[in-house]
């Protein structure tokens, strides 16, 4: 019997993505067992690859491997790694890719977040990457910056699906949507097919509450004449500004433009709620579950998160879209800017994911050089025999 909780989502229309990958997971089953219980889709990141990598020895044979064909880099060892785990993951999950007529069985894998901001290179491996993997429901991996708005319509105009990341404003994931959108009708006009092509806008939660919650407690502290109107607003910045982005996802989807693309084969570009682990452990570890419950949504969450999920086996309702514009105002009142936090926050993130990607590359120089070693010692231990 299929888990309630997944049941009551997917009955809602959202669908529910882990926020993980490793060996392990893919060869003991696991995955297959989540996807047969609900699960949707997959997505990863370097930090993902990096605990999977660094933690176990899981990947100390395949990294043996590709040293001795050819691959001595760390970025060249890890693309061997992540291209096997990705397409291992795409198999896994092609099934039900075919069986939902290809709405459903992604599986994400991140660009070298150092690249984010030139735009040729991005397109360049995405495309590379892509061909490797040779899988169809593989969703590339693209930081909503100026410039990856640009990559994201090279890339969909290329063929291929997009997940856009770090995604904080409104304004963003407009402009993410714009991008996509046009490359779609580019398309369109050179009698190329769109139905194949999708995408989701991954809307980040946790770090805006993080960071907003911190300049409420500051007023909190002070005890003046705003300390109650902030103590009302803790945690609820991010689960604001999300419904605010899906109010402006069903607004532009009900257009007279949208429609038209849609009625030609588009997929929308799904919003998707991601960094949904919670960071105050006061509050509820289904903050950014049980709130965002919307039609045509995604949500990816990390293994502890999804854990307790499946085991409350509770069942699910639809969330409303309460009136945010209130909830703005109060932050306005009590000079927060949302706009000057979301911007920090892009930048913020963009430089945690290049840190992870760094530490994702030591990890596997060190565990090379470990393997090295090994294998040196066993060698002149052989001849000592």
């Amino acid at each position: 019997m299929k888990n309630k909780s997944l049941l009551s989502l997917k009955k809602s229309g959202q669908s529910i993505w882990l926020d993980f990958i490793s060996k392990s997971l893919l060869q003991s089953k696991e995955l297959q067992k989540l996807v047969d219980e609900g699960i949707l889709g997959v997505t990863s990141n370097p930090s993902i690859f990096e605990q999977a990598i660094s933690k176990s020895n899981d990947y100390d044979e395949y990294i043996s491997y590709v040293i001795e064909q050819g691959a001595i880099q760390p970025k060249a060892i890890y693309e061997n790694l992540a291209i096997s785990d990705i397409q291992k993951a795409c198999d896994i999950l092609f099934e039900l890719y075919e069986k939902t007529n290809t709405q459903e069985g992604f599986v994400s894998l991140e660009l070298d977040p150092n690249l984010c901001n030139d735009v040729e290179k991005s397109v360049d491996e995405a495309k590379r990457l892509y061909k490797s993997i040779n899988r169809t429901n593989l969703m590339i991996k693209v930081p909503a910056t100026q410039a990856g708005f640009e990559i994201i319509y090279r890339l969909v105009l290329s063929g291929i699906s997009v997940n856009v990341t770090l995604l904080f404003s409104i304004e963003s994931y407009q402009q993410a949507n714009k991008a996509y959108c046009k490359a779609l009708e580019e398309r369109v006009s050179k009698n190329l097919k769109i139905d194949h092509i999708h995408s989701v806008a991954s809307f980040f939660l946790s770090r805006i509450d993080t960071k907003v919650d911190n300049l409420l407690q500051k007023i909190i502290d002070t005890q003046g004449q705003n300390s109650q109107i902030a103590k009302s607003c803790l945690g609820k910045t991010a689960i604001c500004l999300a419904k605010k982005a899906y109010q402006s996802y069903e607004e532009f989807y009900q257009s007279s433009y949208a429609k038209n693309l849609l009625a030609k084969g588009a997929n929308p570009q799904k919003l998707l709620w991601a960094s949904t682990s919670v960071k105050n452990k006061n509050y509820n570890e289904f903050l950014y579950v049980t709130n965002l419950v919307f039609k045509n949504t995604v949500n990816t969450l990390p293994v502890a998160t999804l854990e307790s999920l499946l085991k409350s086996n509770q069942e699910l309702i639809p969330s409303s879209i309460d009136d945010t514009d209130n909830y703005l105002d109060y932050l306005s009142k009590i000079s927060i800017c949302t706009k000057s936090i979301t911007d920090e926050l892009l930048i913020e993130g963009i430089d945690i994911f290049k840190k992870a990607f760094m530490n994702l590359l030591s990890a596997i120089q060190q565990k090379a050089l470990n393997l090295e070693k090994k294998r040196s010692e066993e060698h002149t231990s052989e001849l000592q025999s």
